[in-house]
């Protein structure tokens, strides 16, 4: 027998002398880098769509290359072509912010506008805070890592910042009892460096992606836009310390379909950008304008025109500003405040049809502005902050409101002595 099996193994050839640690399937792999890699894009998505969700979300983290190709066989399963890839509004439905975070950070560039929903609540139906948090955070930093600088709009307020500062960020934080009770804020690391309150995510069911935030002014070319719930977010605060210019990029790129009350508290915020932000959502009912800049509106501008504002909170210089005549210089002394120009009623009840309530507080233009306002016919009801002895000097006689019913004069220092004249 040992003759033959010698016989045998003469007969046949030799094999190769292997070193099986050098070619150990742990040394060669036979992943996607050595199977799928050799194959064009034009036949790498015939394979891709054969995988399930699970799949195409680790090939993804293989390469750039993979990554784009998963997601756009990912997309292409949802029914999204590559059509409306290119217009740029692409609508998807998921309930994996993580996994779609990392796929949508794939795109060089950016997609122009996105809409995500989730279905429900993703921080209502959370078990754990803490690990809502991360998946938030880690998804907020995906869809950022493309561009030098996101600006989010969430809740009642905005923030920009940078992707690395989205890691100390804490999205939603609270204790739950029957249901999460987020925080209303936290601090982030904005993109100038500087750190400022930001509010939390305390609710997400979509999101708005719009890329870049203006295409044809530097450095906003590279800047994105997400806005949480934007079909829910009915109050908006701007008080954020940001450049002008910043400012007007930001508002002239936002669009919030339900917004009914703005409060602006951010002196960076020029006339003429709250004039094109406040035209363009024209169902605001309260605003509330603290910001003590009132500079004119320029020429070439559409004057404010808000039909269903019900409510103004001000400043006695943005009252001038919105309630002088056109053609009028804006800058009325309290020298001339007793002398008003041309009533122009007809005017301010066209473009404040419903302001039925004005809250003025003083300024070196209170005589004026208390005199314009009594040229608004609508006006019902007159609440007046901190008054002064300094604000009656110029003040011979108090105007007249045909038909104002309610007078409220909250916080003065001194006690007021109303003549006879007083409304």
């Amino acid at each position: 027998m040992l003759f033959f099996k010698r016989l045998a193994s003469a007969a046949s050839p030799q094999a190769p002398n292997i070193d099986k640690k050098r070619f150990s399937a742990r040394n060669h792999p036979s992943g996607p880098e050595r199977g799928l890699a050799v194959l064009p894009n034009e036949l790498i998505p015939t394979v891709l769509t054969r995988l399930d969700s699970r799949s195409l979300f680790r090939i993804a983290q293989v390469s750039r290359r993979f990554n784009e190709l998963s997601t756009r066989a990912w997309l292409g399963r949802r029914g999204i072509t590559p059509s409306q890839l290119s217009s740029g509004h692409v609508v998807i439905l998921s309930h994996r912010p993580t996994e779609l975070g990392s796929l949508l950070s794939s795109f060089s560039p950016p997609l122009p506008r996105i809409e995500l929903f989730f279905g429900d609540d993703l921080i209502s139906q959370a078990k754990t805070m803490k690990s809502t948090a991360r998946t938030l955070t880690k998804f907020a930093s995906n869809i950022a890592a493309d561009c030098p600088t996101t600006v989010f709009i969430l809740q009642d307020g905005l923030f920009t910042c940078r992707p690395d500062s989205l890691r100390r960020w804490s999205p939603a934080t609270g204790q739950y009892e029957g249901g999460w009770v987020a925080a209303t804020y936290s601090h982030v690391r904005m993109h100038d460096g500087t750190r400022q309150r930001a509010p939390t995510i305390r609710a997400l069911r979509t999101l708005s992606l719009k890329y870049p935030l203006h295409p044809s002014s530097a450095p906003f070319d590279k800047w994105r836009l997400v806005v949480v719930d934007a079909a829910s977010l009915t109050d908006l605060q701007l008080s954020i310390k940001l450049a002008p210019q910043e400012w007007a990029a930001i508002l002239d790129a936002l669009a919030l379909p339900a917004l009914v009350c703005v409060g602006i508290w951010a002196e960076a915020i020029s006339t003429a950008t709250s004039t094109r932000f406040f035209n363009r959502h024209a169902g605001i009912r309260t605003i509330k304008y603290m910001s003590t800049t009132a500079d004119a509106l320029p020429a070439h501008c559409v004057p404010l025109s808000l039909p269903r504002l019900e409510s103004l909170n001000t400043r006695a210089p943005y009252l001038v500003h919105i309630f002088t005549p056109p053609g009028v210089a804006h800058s009325l002394s309290c020298a001339d405040a007793n002398s008003p120009p041309e009533p122009e009623s007809s005017s301010t009840r066209a473009r404040f049809p419903h302001l039925v309530h004005i809250e003025l507080r003083p300024h070196a233009q209170f005589a004026a502005a208390l005199l314009l306002a009594s040229l608004h016919p609508p006006l019902a009801a007159l609440t007046l902050w901190s008054l002064l002895p300094s604000h009656f000097t110029p003040i011979t006689s108090w105007p007249i409101f045909p038909n104002i019913r309610r007078v409220t004069i909250n916080e003065s220092r001194i006690p007021l002595l109303l003549g006879a004249d007083f409304p």
